[in-house]
């Protein structure tokens, strides 16, 4: 491959990298670019929807259920759960 052939390629990744970001900037104008929005559902990572946070969290911190039970009947992990127990996690709600 010639050294100018190169070049061209590495150019057009640029742009289509550019045009990405570009592509996004409304998004991010709109929400923001602090890590205040990527709290809760709006995470990349969330597996649970912020009324299940908000029971998990009445049902643990409220009540006083375990986390054993309460994984097990909202089909959760246990991890996520204690987490949300101890404030780990979910801490907005």
């Amino acid at each position: 491959m010639k050294q100018h052939d190169k070049e061209e390629k590495y150019d057009d990744v640029a742009i289509r990298a550019l045009l990405i970001v570009l592509n996004n900037l409304d998004k991010y104008m709109e929400e923001g670019f602090d890590s205040k929005n990527t709290e809760g559902e709006k995470h990349h990572d969330a597996s649970i929807t912020t009324e299940q946070a908000r029971e998990i969290k009445y049902r643990t911190q409220i009540l006083g259920e375990r986390v054993g039970i309460v994984c097990k009947d909202m089909e959760v992990s246990r991890q996520i759960v204690s987490h949300i127990k101890n404030n780990t996690t979910w801490k907005h709600i």
